[in-house]
């Protein structure tokens, strides 16, 4: 594990947040918590975020 230790007054970049649809954001919470529970990720305690978007795949 590592952590990193920010400047103080120093802010994050601030990312775009894209709008879900109810249905990719159940997509979202379902891969997300899955992925918590392996233990592939673990909840973050930063200011910062990140954007995510979906992509239609023909045939998917």
């Amino acid at each position: 594990d590592m952590e990193v230790n920010l400047r103080d007054r120093s802010t994050p970049p601030v990312g775009r947040i894209y709008p879900l649809s109810q249905v990719e954001e159940a997509e979202l919470d379902a891969y997300l918590d899955a992925q918590l529970e392996e233990g592939f990720i673990r909840k973050s305690s930063s200011p910062a975020v990140s954007p995510i978007f979906f992509v239609k795949v023909d045939g998917k």
